[in-house]
């Protein structure tokens, strides 16, 4: 805060700056109280003596850490005499005196007696690029952006052996609360014992090489600083507000999702919960969710987050959101197992016990938050489903039994026309048609996040396209990662869908018990099904039936025979002058290995970027490629369609014929709706893809799909390909 005096005989500008008295906590005690049935009487005398607590509020049959100022010892402890109790701190001055007694840190010796105590945040930066000195083959400092002060949120990226940045990402991270020092230790600690363990623990080695970890032990950087100078227990950020004269805001309050839900942060500046003026107006918090946006995105993905925070001994997880004690989230079961796991694993090691649970009754209700916000992040994709690489395309590739793909959907706009081409898997998938469910149980695996209605109705951009403003949903078949659930779009939406539909496909489930979609797919809804043969008009595009679905030569609907009955792809025109286009392949084929190489785009002599990690970043002969490739061709497609999933076998492979030669035109991206190697390499909702073209995007992304071949080389010497 700075305050203006202006001298009226000398007639000077002087400008000086308010520095905060320091907080004074001799003398404070701190207490556990045993609540028992005294639920009442306890909140009472909470409420009237204005008390702090560290463990939340009071709970019946539960125990609440009191804090209690100098001049209110007396008056709580004759209140409490009855009442079962123990002291933990006599002085709380005292024992934050003794426990900020810092060491002199020694610069370099990134060693275990670091954390015999706690240190200056200047140590904490200096400690962390010690590490990375002393591991350099394994880790570097990742800066992610400035806290408010503008501190450096700093960071140790580690991995194993072969490429960063190409693993799945973990994140973990300490100090959102800045008096939480321990959380700070905590992290640390991981960082030093996965990169001192790496040459000599094979458990670590192995996690190393599976994940990038992404480790930041103090994100609230002017909090921390303001907690070893001025005020141990000081909690949030150090960021002003409008109309207040009190500081901070609780990023964990502050993250843009159900920030404003009742219940679970406070709208008065001068509370410790604070949630802000507005979502995401800290500059930490936004610094926060662009990098794990970020991560989201690209094609390493976000695997695994965790807030550290404290106090408490707790593993808390999603069953419910934090901002919300009632509502469910997906993969509950899974979440609950994983918790328990963890808490009995830290009772094995050391004796130590936790408690796991959801965050909202374990705790305390919480919206804003940190977790809430990742659970539900997904830029790039609905879903990720596993595909057998033998129900999907022939002949095998030795190390290349599945992979892991994307379920890609597209918003088209022609104007005011909102048009989606698929919807992918539905959230609640187990509630789709039980014939699906039971294949998708004993062959297949599926992850969803949300609902292609809940990622248009969450966008926070500004594009104002929601699930109301959709005039149409076109199905390019009907299998369960296609047809979404089409019940979250208003009545009035069309539904879009291919020859015979009618005929092969309705009634739905549960009319007929053996139906591939559901009775509320279409119900109260228009079904137009296409017809290529309109008024004996048979219109072709690149030699696909087709059908202008605009009337003005800007999308085409292409039938796609092979994969089901009524296959439908899609083409767009996104730019002029030069004429680019998009073309949307849904699942003709499920692997860019059945399109390329070929005669119009044979495999280069180097490929470049790099998709095989032993060769470089930059450089992949095209022979080594060749060496794999069944047919030892440089001319033809990896694969073939395999006769499993394509019960019209002709049909299907004449359909990926007409696509080679799209694929092979450079005006021409062909986008696979399971294409799993342009994750993180194009643009995604809310952006727009329509700048591929000036972007370079189909040239860049072209071979990296060789990527699935990695395993092919394992073990094998790698001859000289130049």
């Amino acid at each position: 805060m700075k305050f203006l005096l202006l001298a009226s005989l000398a007639a000077s500008l002087v400008s000086a700056v308010v520095v905060p008295r320091k907080a004074n906590y001799d003398g404070y005690k701190v207490v556990r109280l045993d609540v028992g049935n005294d639920l009442a009487r306890v909140e009472s005398l909470i409420q009237t003596l204005a008390l702090k607590t560290w463990n939340g509020g009071p709970k019946q049959d539960s125990e609440v850490d009191v804090v209690v100022p100098a001049d209110k010892v007396s008056e709580f402890d004759s209140s409490t005499a009855d009442l079962s109790s123990s002291i933990m701190h006599e002085n709380l001055g005292a024992s934050i005196a003794q426990e900020t007694d810092y060491p002199v840190y020694a610069i370099g010796s990134a060693n275990s007696t670091w954390f015999n105590s706690y240190h200056p945040y200047a140590d904490h930066i200096q400690f962390l690029n010690d590490l990375k000195n002393s591991y350099p083959s394994n880790s570097e400092i990742v800066t992610i952006g400035n806290s408010l002060q503008g501190r450096p949120i700093t960071g140790i990226h580690f991995y194993g052996t072969g490429l960063k940045n190409t693993k799945p990402a973990v994140v973990f991270h300490g100090t959102v609360h800045a008096r939480e020092w321990i959380t700070t230790m905590v992290t640390e600690y991981f960082a030093y014992s996965f990169l001192s363990g790496f040459a000599s623990n094979a458990a670590i080695r192995t996690l190393l090489n599976k994940y990038d970890f992404y480790i930041f032990p103090v994100v609230n950087p002017d909090g921390f600083v303001y907690t070893q100078t001025n005020d141990r227990l000081w909690r949030k950020n150090r960021q002003t507000t409008s109309g207040s004269s009190c500081l901070g805001h609780d990023i964990n309050r502050n993250w843009n999702y159900q920030w404003s839900t009742p219940g679970g942060s406070s709208t008065n500046p001068c509370a410790e919960d604070f949630r802000g003026r507005a979502a995401a107006d800290a500059p930490e918090t936004v610094v926060l969710a662009n990098f794990v946006n970020k991560l989201a995105a690209s094609a390493q993905k976000l695997k695994l987050y965790i807030d550290y925070h404290s106090y408490s001994q707790l593993f808390m997880t999603r069953k419910s959101y934090g901002y919300s004690c009632s509502i469910v989230t997906a993969n509950n079961a899974e979440y609950q197992s994983l918790a328990q796991g963890v808490v009995a694993a830290i009772k094995a090691v050391y004796g130590t016990v936790f408690q796991a649970g959801p965050i909202c009754p374990t705790i305390y209700q919480v919206s804003g938050s940190s977790v809430d916000y990742v659970t539900d992040v997904t830029k790039a994709h609905t879903a990720r489903i596993r595909l057998d690489a033998e129900l999907f395309w022939r002949p095998a590739i030795q190390g290349l039994d599945s992979v892991w793909a994307p379920d890609y959907c597209f918003l088209i706009s022609n104007g005011d026309h909102h048009v989606l081409f698929d919807l992918g898997t539905r959230r609640d998938w187990e509630n789709g048609p039980p014939a699906f469910v039971k294949i998708l149980q004993a062959h297949g695996k599926v992850e969803v996040k949300k609902n292609v209605s809940d990622i248009l109705d969450s966008d926070g951009s500004g594009l104002g396209i929601t699930s109301s403003d959709i005039s149409a949903i076109i199905w390019s078949h009907h299998h369960f990662d296609h047809t979404g659930d089409p019940s979250t779009f208003p009545r009035r939406t069309t539904l879009v869908v291919g020859e015979g539909f009618h005929r092969h496909l309705r009634p739905g489930y549960p009319t007929n018990s053996a139906a591939m979609i559901l009775d509320s797919d279409t119900a109260g809804r228009f079904v137009h099904e296409v017809d290529f043969n309109l008024d004996g008009m048979k219109p072709t595009v690149a030699g696909f039936r087709a059908i202008d679905f605009f009337h003005d030569g800007s999308f085409y609907l292409l039938d796609a025979p092979g994969h089901s009955h009524g296959h439908i792809c899609g083409l767009a025109r996104v730019t002029k002058a030069p004429d680019t286009f998009i073309f949307m392949g849904a699942d003709a084929c499920h692997h860019p290995g059945l399109l390329r190489p070929s005669p119009y785009l044979p495999l280069p002599r180097v490929v470049t970027p790099s998709p095989i990690p032993r060769f470089g970043e930059n450089y992949c002969p095209g022979s080594a490629l060749k060496s794999i490739h069944p047919q030892n061709s440089a001319k033809e497609p990896f694969f073939k369609i395999s006769e499993k999933m394509f019960p019209d076998q002709q049909g299907g492979q004449e359909t990926v014929d007409k696509i080679i030669k799209l694929d092979a035109s450079p005006e021409v991206f062909v986008i696979m709706a399971h294409d799993a190697s342009l994750e993180g390499h194009i643009d995604v909702f809310p952006e727009s893809i329509n700048g591929w073209h000036a972007q370079g995007s189909k040239s860049r992304t072209r071979w990296l799909f060789c990527k699935d071949f990695e395993n092919s080389f394992s073990g094998m010497k790698i001859p000289d390909f130049t």
